[in-house]
Protein backbone atom coordinates (compact mmCIF):
# COMPACT_ATOMS: atom_id res chain seq x y z
CA UNK A 1 0.00 0.00 0.00
CA UNK A 2 2.76 2.54 0.89
CA UNK A 3 4.16 1.97 -2.60
CA UNK A 4 0.46 3.01 -4.32
CA UNK A 5 0.35 5.96 -1.63
CA UNK A 6 4.23 7.32 -2.79
CA UNK A 7 3.15 6.42 -6.50
CA UNK A 8 -0.15 8.64 -6.01
CA UNK A 9 1.86 11.26 -4.61
CA UNK A 10 3.88 11.77 -7.23
CA UNK A 11 1.24 10.89 -10.24
CA UNK A 12 -0.88 13.71 -9.08
CA UNK A 13 1.48 16.43 -8.53
CA UNK A 14 1.41 16.61 -4.68
CA UNK A 15 5.28 16.53 -4.97
CA UNK A 16 5.11 19.61 -7.11
CA UNK A 17 3.06 22.09 -5.38
CA UNK A 18 4.78 25.91 -4.93
CA UNK A 19 5.88 25.72 -1.34
CA UNK A 20 6.43 21.96 -1.09
CA UNK A 21 3.53 21.70 1.07
CA UNK A 22 1.54 18.95 -0.49
CA UNK A 23 0.03 15.92 1.24
CA UNK A 24 -1.85 13.20 0.78
CA UNK A 25 -3.88 10.90 3.24
CA UNK A 26 -4.25 7.52 1.35
CA UNK A 27 -6.89 5.27 2.70
CA UNK A 28 -7.02 1.70 1.84
CA UNK A 29 -11.19 0.95 2.85
CA UNK A 30 -10.14 -2.74 2.34
CA UNK A 31 -6.70 -2.87 4.28
CA UNK A 32 -8.06 -0.90 6.59
CA UNK A 33 -4.78 1.12 6.52
CA UNK A 34 -3.80 4.45 5.70
CA UNK A 35 -0.35 6.42 4.56
CA UNK A 36 -0.03 9.95 5.68
CA UNK A 37 2.67 11.73 3.22
CA UNK A 38 4.24 14.95 2.95
CA UNK A 39 6.60 16.89 0.88
CA UNK A 40 9.67 18.74 2.63
CA UNK A 41 8.38 21.75 3.11
CA UNK A 42 5.73 20.44 5.84
CA UNK A 43 8.41 18.07 7.05
CA UNK A 44 10.44 21.01 7.48
CA UNK A 45 7.85 22.73 9.36
CA UNK A 46 6.26 20.75 11.71
CA UNK A 47 8.06 19.08 14.39
CA UNK A 48 8.40 15.19 13.39
CA UNK A 49 6.73 14.07 17.00
CA UNK A 50 3.88 15.75 16.38
CA UNK A 51 3.42 14.82 12.51
CA UNK A 52 4.16 11.45 13.87
CA UNK A 53 1.14 11.58 16.49
CA UNK A 54 -1.27 13.24 13.47
CA UNK A 55 -0.62 10.86 11.20
CA UNK A 56 -0.75 8.06 13.81
CA UNK A 57 -4.48 9.07 14.62
CA UNK A 58 -5.52 8.94 11.08
CA UNK A 59 -3.70 5.18 10.60
CA UNK A 60 -5.39 4.24 13.47
CA UNK A 61 -8.94 5.77 12.79
CA UNK A 62 -8.75 3.83 9.57
CA UNK A 63 -7.53 0.66 11.25
CA UNK A 64 -10.68 0.49 12.78
CA UNK A 65 -12.20 -3.31 12.75
CA UNK A 66 -15.17 -1.14 12.04
CA UNK A 67 -13.69 2.18 10.33
CA UNK A 68 -15.61 5.16 11.83
CA UNK A 69 -15.41 7.94 8.96
CA UNK A 70 -16.51 10.76 11.68
CA UNK A 71 -13.14 9.74 13.61
CA UNK A 72 -11.21 9.45 10.69
CA UNK A 73 -12.86 12.77 9.17
CA UNK A 74 -11.65 14.42 12.63
CA UNK A 75 -7.98 13.13 12.24
CA UNK A 76 -7.40 14.16 9.23
CA UNK A 77 -8.88 17.87 10.33
CA UNK A 78 -7.06 18.18 12.89
CA UNK A 79 -3.93 18.05 10.55
CA UNK A 80 -4.97 21.83 9.30
CA UNK A 81 -4.52 22.83 13.35
CA UNK A 82 -1.15 21.20 13.47
CA UNK A 83 -0.49 23.02 10.36
CA UNK A 84 -2.02 26.50 10.46
CA UNK A 85 0.72 28.15 13.03
CA UNK A 86 3.87 27.16 10.81
CA UNK A 87 2.32 26.98 7.33
CA UNK A 88 -0.16 29.93 7.60
CA UNK A 89 -2.13 30.77 4.54
CA UNK A 90 -1.09 34.36 3.02
CA UNK A 91 -2.92 36.30 0.66
CA UNK A 92 -1.70 34.96 -2.95
CA UNK A 93 -2.83 31.55 -1.49
CA UNK A 94 -4.30 29.38 -4.63
CA UNK A 95 -5.59 25.49 -4.59
CA UNK A 96 -3.08 23.83 -6.49
CA UNK A 97 -4.27 20.49 -5.86
CA UNK A 98 -8.09 19.00 -6.53
CA UNK A 99 -9.34 18.07 -3.67
CA UNK A 100 -10.93 14.48 -4.62
CA UNK A 101 -11.72 11.34 -3.22
CA UNK A 102 -11.41 8.51 -5.27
Amino acid sequence: MRTKARAAFHDHGIADTRGRTGILVYVSRLERKAEVLADRGVREAVEAQAWETAALAIRSAAGRRAPDAAALATAIASLGDLLQPVLPRSGDDVNELADEIA
